[in-house]
């Protein structure tokens, strides 16, 4: 805490005082939220998803929904769902935004849906009524065979995000480019 105080008193920037506290809440929740003992993936994405956006399912989404992968380009080129649309979370979404019909429901993923709930909490933020956050992300996906990309192929790899991340990945190949 004292840590973040003392970033808050350095940087004099409004905006790139939160951009900086945000990458720092993102680091200590990916990396050592991800060191936690969780019996289950269930119990990890329930924890790791517990903000203001609606969960949905795959199976829940509308046919007529826009998805956004929120994921790293390095993640994105590895692997990626059919029709989504690649937006790295960074803690500002404005180009998003500006690409989407607001009339239209929107899905939100990342590897299992933590960044994807703070970019749907933006959304929702900014006058998006229908926004969900597709539970569990693309590892649940996989896990599931479920995932299929833009030639309608079966995922078979994705990225892993880091080691303490990728044991949630219990088929399909685990790459890190």
């Amino acid at each position: 805490m004292v840590a973040l105080l003392e970033l808050a008193a350095v940087v004099k920037e409004p905006q790139h005082m939160l951009n900086k506290l945000y990458f720092i809440s993102c680091f200590l929740v990916l990396f050592l939220g991800g060191c936690q003992h969780y019996e289950s993936f269930d119990e990890m994405a329930q924890a790791m998803c517990s903000g203001r956006a609606k969960d949905i399912t795959f199976d829940e989404v509308p046919i007529h929904a826009q998805w956004i992968d929120v994921r790293s380009d390095a993640e994105y080129r590895v692997s990626h769902l059919n029709r989504a649309r690649h937006c790295e979370w960074d803690g500002n979404a404005l180009h998003i935004i500006n690409s989407l019909d607001p009339t239209r429901p929107v899905v939100v993923y990342c590897s299992v849906g933590y960044r994807s709930e703070k970019a749907a909490e933006y959304l929702m933020d900014n006058g998006f009524v229908e926004v969900y956050n597709l539970y569990g992300g693309i590892f649940k996906l996989v896990n599931e065979q479920n995932a299929t990309d833009s030639l309608g192929r079966p995922i078979v790899r994705v990225h892993g995000f880091n080691p303490t991340w990728a044991k949630w990945i219990t088929t399909g190949e685990i790459v890190y480019e």
